[in-house]
């Protein structure tokens, strides 16, 4: 008569009841052994991801700050060759130059519509 029974405990600090066998447990069990597999999968899955997270803002980092880096010697670079023109007249060398392309342009424009 006791074959048809089995024990079962779910709930902690409750006294075990005799309950029917009807698989409906051993159902149980297995569900919540494969969502412990899943959990588990799925935990090192986020560990693996975090790994590869923390990699990847390390070389975005490394790019940033040699990004940086660049963008500074050519400001140098920039504010060094503004000096330079403004000390030597490369300012009104590059207008003059402008200027007479301009003008060529529209002399040669001219003596072409005639």
């Amino acid at each position: 008569m006791t074959h048809k029974y089995e024990t079962s405990n779910n709930v902690k600090g409750w006294k075990m009841m005799l309950t029917q066998n009807t698989g409906a447990n051993k159902e149980t069990d297995r569900k919540f052994k494969a969502y412990k597999r899943i959990a588990n999968e799925s935990k090192q899955l986020a560990l693996a991801l975090d790994e590869q997270y923390k990699a990847q803002v390390e070389e975005m980092k490394l790019r940033n700050s040699k990004n940086e880096k660049q963008c500074s010697q050519h400001q140098k670079g920039l504010a060094q060759s503004q000096k330079e023109k403004l000390q030597n007249g490369g300012y009104a060398e590059y207008a003059n130059m402008v200027t007479s392309i301009f003008n060529s342009e529209h002399l040669n424009n001219d003596h072409g519509s005639k």
